[in-house]
């Protein structure tokens, strides 16, 4: 999510950015899929 956001600072208040944050399967992952999904850790 880190990535996307700063991706989305970088383009600027011009472009509309819709985030889809990936991940390996490694550190972060779960993370990662609860904000995909709007989940939530149970």
């Amino acid at each position: 999510m880190e990535a996307c956001e700063a991706v989305a600072r970088g383009l600027g208040d011009d472009w509309v950015v819709e985030m889809c944050p990936l991940a390996d399967g490694g550190e972060g992952f779960v993370d990662t899929m609860i904000a995909a999904m709007s989940g939530e850790l149970r």
